[in-house]
């Protein structure tokens, strides 16, 4: 993902989604990592939080530099473990809190969830140093 979002195409593309979202009025690109999932049964896991999820993102008031976001969510027995929404490594708040809310699969067993994504400045390339 990170080869992705900093040098351009590599022979691991397929494990990356490469998009156009809105970000306060401004069309961005991002380039988002695999869902990873972890868990002890082999539930179907609804992807359901993931609109609560982008609705975030998008509503991010960001200036034009690469920012990345990382979520992780975990549950067993239908309640949730752990959770963090991170902002550029910072807890982002008040979404991070929110997290809870989103429509996570309630399953008796455990599981979690990984994803990061990188946010691209408008031009859409990133300047190396």
């Amino acid at each position: 993902m990170l080869l992705s979002t900093f040098f351009g195409s590599s022979c691991h593309d397929e494990q990356v989604s490469k998009e156009e979202w809105q970000f306060a009025q401004t069309t961005r690109n991002v380039v988002c990592g695999n869902l990873i999932p972890r868990q002890v049964e082999d539930n179907e896991l609804s992807h359901e939080w993931f609109q609560s999820f982008e609705a975030a993102a998008q509503s991010a008031q960001l200036d034009n530099r690469v920012h990345w976001l990382r979520l992780f969510y975990a549950q067993d027995k239908g309640q949730p473990l752990a959770h963090e929404l991170l902002l550029d490594n910072q807890p982002w708040e008040p979404h991070q809190a929110q997290v809870l809310d989103w429509e996570w699969t309630k399953c008796d067993s455990f599981y979690s969830v990984r994803m990061f994504m990188t946010i691209l400045p408008m031009n859409g390339t990133v300047e190396q140093s």
